[in-house]
């Protein structure tokens, strides 16, 4: 719908939900679609806990020699990414998701390429002016008045992790969705999304049998547990569980804990 509020034509890829984009199609559609000049990619889709094959999808897309701009809102901070290593060209994301900050602020990364090419349209409107966002961060500005809060929070958030170490922190990250994820399935629950593909940021798991997702959702809430409904069409199908943010393994036991006395209020087995 951005695109095409912008005026630009779209090709839609459409899969299963739950289901990712694999390479193979990827490449059947770009081959069909040559006059593609760019590709936009969701990393972590967060309506139903998939995480996308990137690393793989990049190359394609790079084989076509295409701009790629990934959407890793519910990916960045909770999963590592490098943008230049795997030739993102645009990767945008928010403050509220992984990084456990209020919402208010995208961080964005640009390309040299995306840059070249921004230099040489027309009609890009004002904001994918990525020119003036350069232009301001040469001079030490920022062109627009700056959310001032949510700039030295991510500071912070960005030197906790810098003591802590890269790699301990997503270790970390990594440790809280094993616990959830062994949690889950010793309760009996599924996951909605297709094996191998789930996120570590959230996870969307099957409404059990005589429980909707939804009175899921309710009834955690009552015990002051605050999960995410299902999204759209899936709402009574499904609920979610995000790991995302300021969480302690202790955190994850005590979901478990009042996940737990729902499934057994409700009388099912496995609890």
């Amino acid at each position: 719908k951005v695109a095409e509020a912008n005026g630009r034509e779209v090709v839609v890829l459409q899969t299963e939900p739950g289901h990712p984009v694999l390479p193979d199609r990827l490449d059947e559609e770009l081959r069909r679609h040559p006059e593609v000049e760019a590709v936009t990619i969701t990393y972590c889709e967060t309506s139903v806990g998939l995480l996308n094959p990137l690393p793989r999808l990049a190359e394609v897309v790079k084989a076509h020699g295409k701009l790629l701009l990934v959407d890793a809102v519910s990916a960045l901070g909770g999963v590592e990414l490098s943008p230049d290593r795997l030739g993102v060209d645009v990767c945008f994301a928010g403050s509220q998701k992984c990084l456990g900050l209020p919402p208010g602020m995208a961080v964005v990364s640009v390309s040299e390429e995306a840059m070249r090419r921004s230099r040489e349209m027309r009609e890009k409107g004002w904001y994918f002016d990525f020119e003036r966002f350069e232009r301001s961060q040469e001079k030490d500005e920022t062109p627009v008045t700056p959310p001032i809060p949510q700039i030295l929070a991510l500071n912070r958030v960005l030197r906790m992790v810098e003591e802590k170490g890269k790699g301990e922190y997503f270790r970390e990250y990594a440790s809280r969705a094993r616990r959830i994820l062994e949690g889950v399935r010793r309760l009996g629950l599924t996951l909605f999304t297709q094996p191998g593909y789930e996120s570590p940021t959230i996870f969307c798991l099957n409404a059990p049998q005589g429980l909707s997702g939804l009175e899921v959702y309710r009834r955690m809430r009552e015990r002051g547990v605050e999960l995410a409904q299902g999204y759209g069409r899936l709402k009574e199908k499904t609920f979610r569980i995000g790991n995302m943010g300021y969480l302690t393994p202790q955190d994850v036991d005590e979901m478990l804990e009042k996940l737990a006395e729902v499934l057994r209020e409700a009388g099912l087995p496995g609890a």
